[in-house]
């Protein structure tokens, strides 16, 4: 996405139709903070990705879910060169 206009542009469509449609997005894959940048610059809701956590075994999982972690949105992780409000 980062590197191809192409993919970026299909993002957003998918983004916007999405936020239309009032339905929820969750982008995969996200890998550095260029991406989350552009994904934040688009209103993404929810991402995962190498940049937030490694895929966890079941046992981790159960762990970090027993923790009560609730998802953030994607405007609400804090980027030193995002203009986003910071908070959780």
């Amino acid at each position: 996405m980062s590197r191809n206009p192409k993919g970026l542009a299909i993002v957003e469509a998918i983004i916007l139709l999405a936020q239309d449609t009032n339905i929820t997005t969750i982008s995969e894959g996200i890998e550095t903070i260029a991406q989350l940048e552009q994904l934040q610059n688009l209103n993404g809701e929810f991402g995962q990705g190498y940049l937030f956590s490694k895929p966890l075994d079941s046992n981790a999982a159960y762990t970090l879910l027993a923790q009560n972690v609730t998802p953030r949105s994607l405007n609400c992780i804090f980027v030193p060169s995002c203009q986003c409000p910071r908070g959780g």
